[in-house]
């Protein structure tokens, strides 16, 4: 452990550890480089030292403080904390009064965290303060970028990535239960990263980078199947990484008919995967509250994005976009968002994508306080809050060219009386789906692609709910 005094401290300097406050709060992640509004945020809360080191122990060992530890075996999920409660790294992970979610044990055993310690008394406004300024930081470094105009625009490239995939003639169903494989994999690497930014811990970024891969490889071999991953697989409630896989599935594909190219549809992904960490900050009495939130409530609600901004800190490799991206996620063309109410022109493009990918994968989506919508209905609500001024129409056409107006994994209704699963899109015809029938008595009859000539006679009628056992009967058939 090192320590140093406020005073001496230089703006351009950084350290290769954490610095943590005298209670063991962490106040910058290591390799943070110090500007004059650190030292000058630091001093106004009359802090004479800070404390560099690798964990919080010799921290609180030096302020003749010694840690009360709790073994997170002794946590159980449902209790009240009857204290703060922070990891060795100086992250408060369960405020006092708050109750252990699940989500709280898994980061822990993710980050490989033995124990947690009972925070000791301390001016916990004072330290809130602090942390409020140097999160501040962050959020005017980004605003400046913002004001210059930089990362505003999601630009069309000579060479956009979707000129480079090959959208075959012919089309073979996807194996259903592959697809669920997949998506289970793909979220248990993504829930480590996630737990190790809720405790406080840098995440391997190259797992991040993998991710991405995966996802791009999937567009580029089922270009029109590959939403199958976010529309046509079993979702777990209330478990953010399984809903950032979604709507990163449905981000590269906006991006993709953006025309963006590859290094720009590789950003959306990976702001995507990360947007909404800053949740994990908010209890679940909240996310999951059908009933009118208290002034309090609604306002952890709506600072979320600025946790994910400062959360995502702790993320190396990441260029601004995906922080902007996680940062105004919320906001709307109309200036009716939050956390900042910005509108226009003052929204990245890029957020712009991530808001109506977010509210297409949250309406189809089971919730416990919101009806789930069939996937046309949330396009028709995509489609609504653009004429509104919510979303970005161009935005909206885009996701609409990728996976069409009946999106994969619809149910609807033929003019020939039958029904039938939508099992791929037509970017040409977002009307005429890839589609499998429903046979008498459930069965699956072949595919039948509505864009050939030779069904120009049937149309689609409208969407339908599930019929039972239709989507058993599918599956069999794949």
């Amino acid at each position: 452990m090192q320590i140093f005094d406020v005073e001496n401290l230089k703006p351009g300097r950084s350290f290769p550890e954490p610095l943590f406050h005298l209670t063991g709060r962490k106040l910058l992640a290591a390799n943070t480089q110090l500007t004059q509004m650190h030292i000058d945020a630091l001093i106004r809360s009359k802090i004479k030292q800070v404390f560099m080191a690798e964990n919080v122990r010799p921290v609180l060992e030096f302020g003749n403080t010694p840690p009360k530890m709790i073994s997170i075996h002794d946590l159980a999920i449902g209790a009240t904390a009857e204290t703060d409660l922070m990891t060795p790294d100086g992250v408060v992970i369960i405020q006092q009064n708050e109750q252990v979610e699940e989500h709280h044990v898994v980061a822990l055993k993710d980050s490989d965290v033995d124990y947690l310690i009972a925070r000791p008394a301390a001016d916990v406004e004072t330290i809130r303060t602090t942390l409020q300024d140097l999160s501040r930081i962050v959020i005017s470094r980004l605003e400046s970028a913002i004001k210059r105009g930089e990362y505003l625009r999601a630009p069309e490239a000579r060479d956009p990535f979707i000129a480079g995939i090959n959208f075959p003639n012919s089309i073979e169903v996807l194996n259903l239960n592959a697809i669920q494989l997949l998506r289970r994999r793909l979220s248990s690497r993504l829930q480590p990263i996630y737990g190790m930014i809720e405790t406080g811990k840098q995440p391997n970024h190259q797992i991040l980078l993998d991710i991405t891969e995966d996802l791009l490889d999937l567009i580029r071999s089922e270009p029109r199947q590959f939403s199958q991953l976010a529309l046509m697989t079993t979702r777990r409630e209330d478990y953010l990484p399984d809903h950032a896989i979604s709507v990163a599935v449905l981000s590269m594909a906006i991006a993709a008919h953006m025309n963006l190219s590859l290094e720009m549809v590789k950003e959306v992904i990976l702001g995507s995967l990360l947007f909404d960490v800053g949740m994990l900050v908010v209890p679940k009495r909240i996310r999951s509250s059908s009933g009118t939130l208290t002034d309090g409530d609604r306002q952890r609600v709506h600072q979320h994005p600025v946790y994910s901004l400062t959360m995502m800190e702790q993320v190396p490799g990441l260029s601004p976009i995906p922080r902007l991206m996680g940062f105004q996620h919320h906001e709307r063309l109309n200036g009716k968002g939050y956390p900042t109410a910005s509108s226009g022109a003052a929204i990245s493009e890029f957020a712009r994508i991530l808001s109506a990918a977010d509210i297409f994968a949250a309406s189809t989506n089971p919730r416990i306080y919101k009806t789930q919508k069939l996937p046309y209905g949330a396009m028709e609500e995509l489609v609504h809050l653009a004429h509104k001024g919510f979303l970005d129409p161009r935005v909206v056409k885009a996701l609409l060219s990728a996976i069409g107006l009946f999106p994969v994994g619809s149910y609807v209704l033929l003019s020939n009386n039958m029904m039938a699963q939508v099992i791929g899109a037509n970017a040409a015809k977002i009307d005429r789906p890839l589609i499998r029938p429903i046979a008498a008595g459930n069965s699956a009859a072949p595919l039948v692609d509505l864009a050939r000539p030779q069904y120009a006679h049937i149309k689609v009628i409208r969407a339908i709910p599930a019929p039972t056992g239709a989507a058993e009967a599918v599956a069999a058939a794949t």
